[in-house]
């Protein structure tokens, strides 16, 4: 039964510490590409191992089908390369400050860096290599059903017709699930009641609840990509006591933060995942103080952090996982003194698109692993790709992964761990939100853990009533299970009227609550 929470509350307006408008932008790197001497002997293969590696992990040919290879992202690594193409204007529909930023980072330089003979060379490769079609993803793993261990029901709330839920975090203190419905924040009961509604200067994407303090909220300035700092992590509203009101402006698009005490000195300090576009940097702050901030990383596309001591050696180390072409899970050993030293424990070809990371030990063993998913598809190549899915990474003991399973997945958006079935293991549920919408019960996928990792899927036909950008897991209900969350996030009208054709109606709820059966 879909329940619509109709409470209507006065809107209780951000203090004046959520709002700014700063638009200046810091002090970035970017990586240098230059060019290459001598290369007259060169084949087209080595050549674009030469030139793509001097940013990311080389693209096999075969990862992509030949038309998306020419057409797309073979003209825009040419602009990159200082290569005119007459049909490709990389500023096209940008705002004029965001153009003034990327032509001041020089990322589509004026003067070409690549001989000609040479990029003729490169995209000959190409076309001759790929594919014409990508092959179709084989999924070993059985399907059944009937092991769902879910009920569906719906959570509406606010107005507004076409959800586009940003942020889902649950307060286990006060019992208030708070969704971000792009620019309005919501506190909900478990009863219905609404309790807050709060607007704000930009899309929430993350949160931190605090004994007898007011939240932390992240706000990611703009969601659509860009580089301007216009984020920024707050204090949901004032405190008494000031020293508990928390303000660090100018972030660059940020969508994750985690806090912990990283210098041991017994003061929290917090790390923010700047995922900019361009630009962007994985950076601390000393006990939140925005004038003591230390860069781990100046690439763009941090998505999400754990802070936890990853080679017990008493100093808590930061765990990333980096998008963005950046394609990485990185630990960053704390060396004592405010240094860190990163370690690439895992990269992947800048395709991959990678969405999330939830560092858990799948196993049972003593030991973090990773999972991983992968499915980002909103950039140059909005394929069906058969690498997408979720992958586990076991770890060996001493921080070394392998990967030891995947499952398929087209456009995942996230995944996570719980124990939905009472065994006192963990299984894994995963939604897909950059997918074709041709299978939209498929759109959410629990996994119950048989074993030896051995895992066996189940669908749920409630899955169609939305596009799932984020996702929870909560005892909600109170009943000592865990229970899943589900955001919905419909971008444009166009999307809208391809989701109620696949769902078969055009009434979208924020949240779909799951909650373990009887």
């Amino acid at each position: 039964m879909k329940k619509v929470l109709a409470y209507v509350l006065p809107l209780v307006m951000l203090s004046a510490l959520l709002f700014f408008t700063l638009t200046s932008y810091s002090k970035t790197t970017t990586v240098p590409v230059t060019k290459l001497e001598n290369t007259e002997q060169l084949s087209g293969r080595e050549l674009a191992k030469r030139y793509c590696t001097m940013c990311h992990l080389f693209p096999e040919p075969n990862l992509l089908d030949k038309t998306t290879w020419t057409d797309k992202v073979l003209p825009n690594m040419g602009l990159r390369l200082g290569v005119k193409d007459s049909k490709t204007d990389p500023y096209k529909d940008l705002d004029p400050k965001e153009i003034q930023i990327i032509k001041s980072l020089n990322i589509f330089p004026n003067n070409q860096i690549i001989l000609d003979d040479d990029w003729e060379k490169i995209v000959k490769y190409y076309k001759s290599e790929a594919p014409s079609k990508l092959p179709v993803a084989k999924n070993n793993t059985p399907v059944n059903n009937n092991l769902m261990p879910f009920e569906a029901q719906y959570i509406t709330v606010g107005d507004n017709k076409m959800p586009m839920v940003t942020m889902l975090e649950y307060n286990k203190k006060t019992s208030e699930l708070y969704i971000g419905d792009f620019n309005n924040l919501y506190a909900v009961k478990n009863t219905g009641e609404l309790t807050g509604h709060w607007k704000l200067n930009s899309p929430a994407t993350h949160a931190e609840f605090r004994d007898n303090k007011s939240p932390l909220i992240l706000g990611i300035g703009h969601f659509a990509p860009s580089d301007q700092e216009k984020g920024m992590l707050a204090s949901l509203y004032p405190s008494q006591n000031s020293n508990d009101n928390i303000f660090i402006q100018n972030l660059k698009r940020p969508v994750h933060f985690v806090t912990g005490d990283l210098n041991n000195d017994n003061k929290k300090d917090v790390v923010v995942c700047n995922f900019g576009n361009y630009t962007g940097k994985l950076s601390w702050f000393e006990d939140f103080d925005l004038n003591k901030e230390h860069v781990l990383s100046y690439l763009p596309g941090a998505r999400v952090a754990y802070i936890k001591d990853m080679n017990n050696d008493g100093k808590p180390d930061v765990i990333a996982l980096m998008a963005q072409a950046f394609e990485r899970v990185s630990v960053f050993y704390n060396q004592g003194n405010g240094i860190f030293e990163e370690d690439k424990v895992v990269e992947f070809p800048p395709v991959y698109g990678v969405s999330y990371l939830d560092l858990v030990d799948i196993n049972k063993d003593g030991f973090s692993d990773l999972i991983v998913s992968n499915g980002d598809n909103w950039d140059l190549s909005p394929i069906e790709k058969p690498y997408h899915g979720f992958r586990i990474y076991l770890n060996d003991g001493k921080n070394h992964f392998k990967e030891s399973y995947f499952y398929p997945f087209s456009g995942c958006s996230k995944v996570m761990t719980g124990d939905f079935d009472g065994d006192n293991d963990l299984d894994i549920v995963a939604i897909s939100f950059y997918s074709q919408l041709d299978r939209p019960n498929e759109s959410f996928v629990y996994l119950q853990n048989d074993g030896n990792m051995n895992f066996t899927a189940s669908h749920l036909p409630q899955a169609k009533d939305g596009k799932w950008l984020t996702m929870e897991i909560a005892d909600f209900n109170n009943d000592k299970k865990d229970d899943v969350l589900l955001g919905s996030f419909i971008y444009n009208i166009s999307e809208m009227g391809k989701a109620a054709t696949s769902a078969g109606h055009a009434n979208f709820s924020q949240v779909l609550l799951l909650t373990q059966k009887k």
